[in-house]
Order: structure tokens, then C-alpha cells, then sequence
């Protein structure tokens, strides 16, 4: 079986906030995402479509899934199986939390 691997968090001192670890358009999908919880990627895709692939949508969707900040289950619709996501916690600022928390534990094993 093909092992994923987790895109990195890449830290840029230039931003503010969750800007320093994802991108602008990856943090309209979270909240969306939130907005518009349980959801497809074609629900957080739509409005972002003139920005972002949804090829990257689903990419980035399923590496926060891997990571354990979304849940999913599968719904049976037209075509097959699609995952549906949903926030762990429930809210934007609890997965912004367990970034932090995770974000820190990681620095410190560094150290």
C-alpha cells in the first residue's frame, strides 16, 4: 500500500497569525469549512474556484484529515463515494488550539 505523505507547514516570519504556517487560500477553506460544516470539497471549492484548483482543495483537506484536524465520513452520491469534513472540535479556533499546541510540542522536541 502507498504510504501518504504530509505536505509541510512552512513558517514564514512575515505573516501574522495562521498566515504563518498556511497560505491565504487554505485558510479560506477552513473557514468555510467551519461555515458550511459537515461539507464536501466541492462545497469549499465553489467560492474559491477563481483562486485555487480543487485538485488542491482536496489535497489540502485530506492532509488535515491525515493530520487529525478534520474528521470524514463517506456519503454514497452520483459517481461513488465522497468524503464529507468536518472540523475536530467543531470550531475554527479549537483546530487553530491544536495547531498551536502541536506547532509547540514540535519545537520543542527540537530542543
Amino acid at each position: 500500500m502507498k504510504q501518504k505523505i504530509l505536505s509541510e507547514f512552512k513558517f514564514s516570519l512575515d505573516q501574522k497569525g495562521l498566515s504563518t504556517i498556511i497560505n491565504s487560500d487554505h485558510i479560506n477553506a477552513l473557514i468555510l469549512t467551519e461555515k458550511k460544516q459537515p461539507c464536501q470539497s466541492i462545497d469549499i471549492w465553489t467560492p474559491l474556484r477563481d483562486q485555487i484548483s480543487r485538485a488542491s482543495i482536496i489535497n489540502f483537506l485530506d492532509d488535515m484529515r491525515l493530520r487529525g484536524y478534520l474528521m470524514t465520513y463517506e456519503e454514497t452520491g452520483k459517481g461513488g463515494k465522497r468524503p464529507v469534513y468536518q472540523i475536530r472540535g467543531g470550531t475554527l479556533e479549537s483546530l487553530i488550539n491544536q495547531i498551536k499546541q502541536d506547532f509547540i510540542k514540535h519545537i520543542e522536541a527540537e530542543l
